[in-house]
């Protein structure tokens, strides 16, 4: 669905607002009466299958940098619910590395260290989305890091014994430049 509505974009986009759609041209566009006409008809029946699936249109509605609900679709939404649904998907290793630093207190172990353990960004990777845009946030950037084998790899030996299981905040730092 969310690769059909991004294949379709331009048919739900909201005049008001260029490059989104909001929820209520989704609401309208559901709302329209079948017409008959083949792609029409595709585009009515594909927003009322994003209205009765809650969780897609969460997903597609969300801000790409904080992740809470703003009400709009932007393309890039779209893009992400095709690939998966990880925000963190199509950006560099950089921006991964970004967020992570972003998010580094959050991250780590407890508060006297200045390090991520591997094991740890496992388990956060293992959580279940909950819906709260803050604990998915740190499970899209746990996911996230570890499918990069090659970041991974790098973030654990820079600044830290290879192979010692631990991301250091200056390895972080370092990888955002």
């Amino acid at each position: 669905m969310a690769q059909a509505l991004r294949n379709n974009f331009d048919a739900f986009e909201d005049p008001n607002n260029p490059g989104t759609i909001s929820q209520k041209m989704l609401r309208n566009m559901a709302n329209n009466q079948l017409t008959g006409n083949y792609a029409d008809d595709q585009n009515i029946m594909l927003a009322r299958e994003i209205l009765n699936r809650p969780d897609l249109n969460k997903l597609l509605d969300q801000d790409s940098e904080t992740g809470k609900q703003d009400g709009l679709i932007h393309r890039e939404n779209a893009e992400i619910a095709a690939n998966g649904g990880n925000p963190l998907s199509a950006k560099s290793d950089k921006k991964v590395a970004q967020e992570m630093l972003k998010n580094f207190d959050k991250l780590k172990d407890d508060y006297w260290t200045s390090s991520i353990k591997i094991d740890t960004l496992k388990e956060i990777s293992n959580r279940t989305l909950t819906g709260n845009a803050d604990k998915d946030r740190l499970t899209h950037i746990a996911r996230e890091v570890l499918s990069r084998p090659e970041l991974l790899k790098k973030l654990d030996n820079i600044y830290s014994k290879d192979g010692d299981g631990w991301i250091r905040w200056e390895a972080l730092n370092y990888m955002k430049d």
